[in-house]
């Protein structure tokens, strides 16, 4: 919850620039601080990783950069509450074969916690999704719309695809070096999307280069990517990919209360305040991801996440 609750932090601090600069920044300035830290601490232990560690280390790359630019894609084109939602499908999809396969296991206590994890993860969903309402951001259909879902589904993929490499295929004894390399690797990528996606959505790389622009996305990049992914180091192997799933659900209520933070101390505008439907999705999201948290990972006899 710390690393989350710094990370909106970080996005929070990145939403005063433009957002196509903003993920570039973040990305340049997050990864070169990450491997200057990790390299500080000693190797970044690149040349222990095999075949095993450099796939899940490049699938977190390209997740990265995906998610930076398509993020924002989808945010313009849908609004926050409609790709927020969307892209929750992502980690609650983390290990959810699994759980459908245990519905079917022959030992009746595996059925009993696949049922309940299934449960567990729909009211969670839901919750998002009143926190989210994106009933209020849907309009008419259009190309726009079309291509923000596009957008939301990719970055829901991406999602998926971070929490499976980060917490589930990398080598727990190296992970605070892939992260490292992972997010190195993912800022040419970074560049590139931002420039490509510039030129059609405008910002980007026009804007980039103010010194307000610059030191705005040097506190953005450590807030949302380098303290986090430290933060992460730390969690691996102490929680599974199925319960981290659960847990990046509750980036959408820590959000919401910062906001709400935020207008009481007069540092956000009235628009970020909390309705019932925000207080009453916060409240099943934490609970539904305190009872997956509580509970821990399968019994034995469930397959394994997927």
């Amino acid at each position: 919850m710390l690393e989350l609750a710094i990370q909106q932090a970080g996005f929070a601090v990145s939403s005063r620039i433009d957002p196509l600069a903003a993920a570039l920044w973040m990305a340049i300035f997050g990864s070169l601080l990450l491997v200057g830290y990790v390299r500080a601490q000693g190797s970044l232990g690149v040349r222990e990783f095999g075949a095993a560690m450099w796939v899940p280390v490049v699938r977190t790359a390209f997740s990265n950069s995906v998610i930076g630019v398509a993020y924002v894609i989808a945010v313009a084109k849908l609004g926050l509450g409609v790709t927020a939602a969307i892209v929750a499908l992502g980690p609650l999809s983390v290990g959810f074969w699994g759980i459908l396969g245990s519905l079917r296991n022959k030992e009746r206590p595996v059925r009993v916690w696949a049922r309940e994890q299934l449960a567990l993860r729909v009211a969670a969903f839901g919750g998002v999704v009143m926190v989210n309402q994106p009933w209020k951001w849907l309009d008419d259909f259009s190309t726009d719309m079309l291509i923000g879902l596009v957008a939301a589904v990719a970055s829901a993929v991406c999602f998926w695809n971070y929490i499976q490499c980060v917490f589930g295929k990398m080598d727990e004894t190296k992970t605070k070096g892939g992260l490292a390399v992972a997010n190195f690797l993912s800022v040419p990528l970074t560049v590139f999307a931002v420039w490509l996606t510039g030129k059609y959505m405008g910002g980007g790389l026009q804007v980039a280069f103010s010194t307000e622009v610059i030191v705005t996305g040097l506190v953005a990049g450590v807030l949302a990517l380098t303290i986090p992914a430290l933060l992460q180091d730390l969690a691996t192997g102490k929680v599974s990919e199925r319960v981290t799933g659960v847990l990046y659900l509750l980036d959408s209520p820590i959000a919401a209360l910062l906001g709400a933070a935020g207008v009481f101390f007069g540092l956000l505008s009235e628009n970020q305040a909390s309705d019932i439907w925000v207080w009453s999705g916060i409240a099943i999201v934490v609970l539904a991801a305190l009872r997956v948290t509580l509970k821990g990972d399968q019994p034995a006899g469930v397959k394994p996440s997927a």
